[in-house]
């Protein structure tokens, strides 16, 4: 017999070959498996199991699921004195203040109910509702708020506790950014203390309403603000954007008049000049100094002749450079003329 991939191991006794493959082994080994041979299951101790009430196992995949009752469904509070809901058979209800069930509550009605006692509706006739006293004897059943405490109870088996924001009439919840305020304020602060401040130009304010910082604008040309006084320097380099006080002012204001006084006392000096210069002052005090043309009366200014001129003869105020002289007149002496 040929080997298979299945075989698991072979066995051979003389002649005789045998082959065993893992699923015959398996189900061989399975088969003589008895449940007293595992131990019984504990938190501490993996074994086997029985399934119980409540309990499904999935015969395929082994995974145990839990089945709760769904006769039951939880609806929230009830006031035995207050009319009977109009239930459905399955529905319960825990009892919220002690006091006898109304008469549409049927079989149950005159009977005292207590707080924690559970009331379930089964719909059968002459046994409408059951009791079950004292199921929810201990612990919360209802949940009521004072002020600034809110219970959101649309939702009875899962109500909502929250607190309402605090306001300036009403206590209430402090958000984290009012408690960072609350713990900037410093020690002795009360009613009255500031808790904002503004300004108008040239002031002005940042952060107004935390850690003011007031500061004065520059002054401009069109705006009124904070100057800075000028120095000497910055007087005889004409600074921008400083100003000078009284004193510096003053300075200034003297040294103008003493320099018109200088100038109105021009006027108490005679200006000569010597013929042919000419001196004239006219009524602004402005002093002109003027020389005059020459003549063949009169010394002065004058120019030399041009070659025209020169040969004209005829001008009487224009001079004669020695080239034109010695280019349109003879010598008296001619010794000092050149040989031939």
């Amino acid at each position: 017999m040929a080997l298979q991939p299945t075989d698991l191991f072979v066995v051979q006794q003389g002649a005789v070959v045998k082959s065993v493959d893992y699923a015959t082994l398996s189900a061989g080994v399975n088969s003589q498996t008895q449940p007293t041979d595992l131990p019984i299951a504990t938190a501490a101790t993996l074994g086997a199991i029985r399934v119980g009430e409540n309990l499904v196992i999935d015969s395929n995949t082994g995974v145990l699921d839990v089945t709760l009752p769904s006769t039951i469904s939880y609806q929230g509070n009830i006031n035995p004195v207050e009319p009977a809901p109009n239930a459905t058979p399955g529905e319960a209800y825990i009892v919220s203040n002690d006091g006898v069930f109304d008469a549409t509550f049927q079989n149950i009605a005159g009977i005292t109910g207590n707080i924690g006692d559970v009331c379930v509706y089964s719909g059968e006739t002459g046994d409408e509702w059951d009791i079950i006293s004292g199921l929810f004897g201990v612990g919360v059943i209802h949940v009521k708020g004072t002020a600034p405490i809110i219970v959101d109870s649309s939702d009875a088996s899962n109500p909502v506790i929250s607190i309402s924001p605090a306001t300036d009439k009403d206590a209430g919840s402090l958000s984290a950014s009012d408690k960072e305020k609350l713990d900037g304020i410093q020690d002795g602060a009360d009613i009255g203390t500031v808790t904002k401040v503004t300004a108008s130009l040239p002031l002005e304010v940042l952060n107004g309403e935390t850690e003011p910082v007031i500061s004065i604008k520059p002054a401009t040309t069109a705006a009124v603000g904070v100057v800075r006084l000028a120095d000497s320097t910055a007087i005889a380099n004409g600074t921008s954007e400083r100003v000078v006080d009284a004193s510096q002012l003053k300075t200034v204001n003297d040294k103008i008049i003493a320099l018109e006084l200088t100038v109105d006392d021009l006027s108490l000096y005679n200006f000569l000049g010597d013929d042919p210069i000419t001196v004239s002052v006219d009524s602004s005090d402005n002093v002109t100094y003027s020389v005059k043309d020459a003549s063949d009366s009169q010394k002065g200014v004058t120019r030399f002749a041009t070659g025209t001129e020169a040969e004209n003869g005829v001008d009487t105020d224009k001079a004669m450079s020695p080239f034109q002289v010695k280019s349109f007149y003879l010598t008296n002496d001619f010794t000092n003329l050149a040989s031939v």
